[in-house]
């Protein structure tokens, strides 16, 4: 098995408006919406076991997800492997 460490976070600056989502007949869908694909985004990523990242000064919050080459069986997500997440670090 194989692990890579993908390091997530927001920058400052981000657009972090929440925007309403229409359906295929123009309604808005209540339940969800729309965010900047800069929220969340892949700042680095390290393959094995171990991991670093270095905090740049212009980063909300910075979180790893630490991903196996195992497949998550129990999934309701097509492909998708097993993984953890560590909690996030909150710049200051």
């Amino acid at each position: 098995m194989t692990y890579k460490i993908r390091f997530l976070g927001t920058r400052r600056g981000c657009d972090l408006t929440g925007r309403q989502v229409v359906n295929a007949e123009g309604k808005t869908v209540r339940t969800t919406h729309s965010y900047s694909p800069e929220i969340g985004a892949v700042l680095a990523e390290n393959q094995g076991t171990t991991g670093s990242y270095t905090l740049q000064g212009d980063e909300l919050y910075v979180r790893a997800k630490v991903i196996s080459s195992r497949r998550n069986e129990t999934s309701h997500v097509v492909d998708e492997y097993e993984a953890a997440w560590v909690q996030p670090v909150v710049a200051t």
